[in-house]
């Protein structure tokens, strides 16, 4: 073992050859009598060096807190501020805050970080299980996965409570079939948007399968009449701002595309997006005299009457309303209580718009990869999954056109 020795006190290196790590040993003060001292390790003696350096100066500040010491929860947000804040979005910052302050805290965050285990880990799993989705469980499973693995890195833990650690299959929550508008369902909707103030935004969903987030992110600029295109490269997205003093701290803003397939270009399918988008621009327009002053300079193509950037579940509210009208409409005269009253649509929602776009291409005959990249899915995969049920359909049809085809070649 070589080794390069320092002062008592002021921390020593050396290469420890059973770990193949540079090591280093800080003193970080006196407790029953005795020095207190805290373990480094790091591929290089530079990287142990600064490593040292820092646990000296929080030391020096009385900013050092003993590594025994921490608890799951400090050390989750700890994580969070100093290594995952600005490097993601804020809308993800949320979602991961949320996960530690109302799913890991109540239950293992005042466990001391160095004492939790990967049984305890694997019991809370489990009980989420009971009661979230797989999906939701995965995430706050790779919450706990990620930090714990930065701990390591620091030397918190000499190894990740998570080895060991297996997901359930998700046996309570079966997959979800999504839902789609019937054809006459759509007609009945295309026909009658004109009743709905957000007539414009609903068609252009039924067009062109965009989510209600990217529709409303939208700007006058991102449409192209030239080669009639549509330039999809921003999303809605909300936020919580944890700083904010105010009783509200929910916030929205326009980011980035939820993925980086989802920055994309749509071309019109039909001359009617055309005429909706010049509608639009018209109503925008008119706003804007109307409201002179009132009304916020905006490039948005889909803003309020004076300007704001609508909020997306409007959008949803607005369709839902749509579907009672027509159905209402339609029963003119008769009770929703009544035998005779005619059921039109089931439970609906905007994104069944999206769904809706999606599944009358793969009725068209639309080839898959194409349909996956119309709807920004970052993986085919995830679009052959999405609409499995819809292939299915076809299936007798495809198989046909195998056996026609042997039957031609006479290779029967």
């Amino acid at each position: 073992m070589t080794s390069k020795q320092r002062s008592n006190g002021d921390g020593s290196i050396f290469f420890k050859e059973s770990r193949n790590r540079w090591c280093a040993q800080v003193s970080t003060g006196v407790k029953n009598g005795k020095y207190s001292r805290k373990t480094i390790y790091g591929k290089t003696m530079t990287e142990v060096k600064e490593k040292m350096n820092k646990i000296k100066a929080q030391i020096e500040l009385q900013s050092y807190v003993n590594p025994s010491k921490i608890l799951v929860k400090d050390w989750l947000l700890e994580w969070l501020e100093t290594y995952k804040r600005n490097n993601i979005k804020k809308s993800t910052y949320t979602r991961y805050r949320t996960i530690i302050e109302q799913n890991v805290t109540p239950e293992i965050g005042y466990i001391p970080l160095q004492k939790l285990n990967s049984f305890q880990i694997q019991s809370f799993l489990n009980k989420k299980s009971e009661t979230l989705k797989s999906v939701t469980v995965k995430k706050i499973y790779l919450v706990i996965y990620v930090s714990l693995k930065q701990a390591v890195i620091n030397d918190i833990l000499i190894k990740s409570p998570c080895l060991g650690v297996t997901m359930s299959k998700d046996k309570n929550n079966p997959s979800k079939v999504v839902t789609a508008l019937t054809i006459a369902e759509q007609k009945l909707i295309i026909d009658n948007a004109h009743l709905s103030s957000c007539k414009n935004e609903i068609l252009l969903a039924i067009y062109t399968g965009m989510r209600v987030g990217e529709i409303i992110s939208l700007y006058e600029s991102d449409i192209d009449f030239k080669n009639k295109t549509i330039t999809v490269d921003k999303n809605c997205v909300n936020y919580i701002d944890f700083e904010s003093t105010t009783p509200t701290k929910t916030r929205r803003e326009i980011s980035t595309t939820k993925t980086q397939s989802s920055s994309r270009v749509i071309p019109f399918i039909s001359d009617k997006l055309e005429i909706l988008l010049k509608d639009q621009i018209a109503i925008n327009k008119a706003n804007k005299m109307l409201y002179g002053r009132c009304y916020k300079k905006t490039e948005l193509l889909f803003p309020s009457e004076k300007g704001q950037l609508i909020i997306a579940s409007s959008i949803s509210s607005c369709f839902i309303r749509l579907c009672d009208l027509i159905e209402k409409n339609y029963n003119k005269g008769i009770s929703p209580k009544s035998a005779k009253y005619v059921k039109l649509f089931g439970k609906v929602n905007a994104h069944m718009l999206r769904h809706s776009f999606a599944t009358r291409c793969l009725e068209a005959g639309m080839n898959i990869k194409v349909v996956s990249k119309l709807l920004g899915h970052s993986k085919i995969q995830i679009t052959l999954d999405t609409y499995s049920h819809v292939l299915e359909q076809f299936q007798d049809e495809e198989v046909a056109k195998v056996t026609d085809y042997f039957k031609e070649k006479e290779l029967f």
